[in-house]
């Protein structure tokens, strides 16, 4: 096993893009990213998933629940990972609609009611299958900021294996200031190797979001100020941040050489279906590829080529 995501699973269904529900909630995403590196440099089935699913969809007892389930497999990710929600709990299921600056609305349909237990459930030595844990990599979907299971257990992934930890933080825009203290709690804890959050994620980290000053800026600008003033905030361990901007790209800094940031373009020569997940397929498999190249604290350009490489997988997912 090369590396494990660890994350949530939720159905989406996306107005104005497609008429079927979508497996989501970023983990299938980032596997799918994952996975699309690993066919360049690994075997993709040595890539697995540490998630929940409901028994309404992992059993397959309808056609959509089958189709979902195919949604899935078709990662090519090891899925062995994936356990089943206790009784009567079902997958949480989102309408996502997008307004006309691009800015996801969600509305909770089903399984929210218990979602705030479903962070809370343990991956315990039973729900983690025992070649997961030769993984050389974690990629840590943290949900709602770093107070909830994913990312205390890949705080303890690290300490206990020596392996490398990536996060990615999933955050509701509108989120409450705490959300965003406890990212800045666990990123001074010497633990984590990889961080790839959005541009408004870190200005809400570096508390520039109300800073009219800011926005006359360009996107390459202000991600340099605002990449520069989170660095000093950050443990030791952490070698590489990305900060992903959508169609924009990415700005990547590396502590390879810490007063630089460097920008890598999106993908463009493509035609757009769906802009859901991209980030997530991005943040897993920039993760892998810098793991891939066994980086610690690696040649700049090693880091510029990982990057490249998660913006085409990124743009694929």
């Amino acid at each position: 096993m090369n590396a494990v995501v660890c994350g949530r699973i939720v159905i989406d269904q996306v107005t104005g893009f497609r008429s079927r529900a979508t497996i989501g909630g970023g983990a299938p995403q980032a596997l799918f990213g994952a996975c699309a590196v690993g066919r360049a440099s690994v075997s993709p089935d040595t890539i697995g998933l540490l998630s929940w699913l409901g028994a309404e969809v992992l059993e397959e007892r309808s056609a959509e629940s089958e189709d979902l389930m195919q949604q899935l497999r078709s990662t090519q990710g090891c899925l062995e990972g994936v356990r089943s929600l206790p009784p009567h709990w079902v997958t949480p299921r989102y309408e996502i609609c997008y307004d006309s600056n691009e800015v996801p609305q969600f509305t909770e349909l089903a399984g929210f009611d218990r979602w705030a237990q479903q962070l809370a459930l343990p991956f315990t030595d039973n729900c983690v299958p025992s070649k997961y844990c030769q993984a050389r990599l974690l990629h840590v979907l943290a949900e709602g900021g770093g107070d909830h299971e994913c990312m205390r257990f890949g705080a303890k992934w690290r300490a206990g294996r020596g392996k490398l930890l990536s996060i990615e933080p999933i955050i509701l825009r509108g989120s409450p200031d705490s959300v965003y203290a406890s990212v800045l709690r666990y990123l001074r804890h010497d633990n984590i190797d990889f961080f790839s959050p959005d541009v408004y994620t870190l200005r809400r980290l570096v508390g520039h979001i109300h800073l009219e000053a800011l926005d006359q800026l360009g996107p390459s600008q202000l991600a340099g100020i605002l990449l520069r003033e989170l660095c000093p905030k950050v443990a030791d361990s952490m070698q590489v941040i990305a900060v992903r901007d959508g169609a924009r790209g990415s700005y990547v800094w590396s502590r390879a050489q810490a007063n630089a940031v460097f920008h890598v373009p999106a993908v463009h020569e493509l035609t757009i279906v769906d802009t859901t997940g991209a980030g997530n397929a991005y943040a897993a498999a920039l993760a892998l590829a810098l793991t891939c190249t066994q980086l610690r604290a690696a040649h700049v350009s090693d880091v510029i080529d990982a990057a490249c490489l998660a913006s085409a997988a990124g743009a694929a997912a």
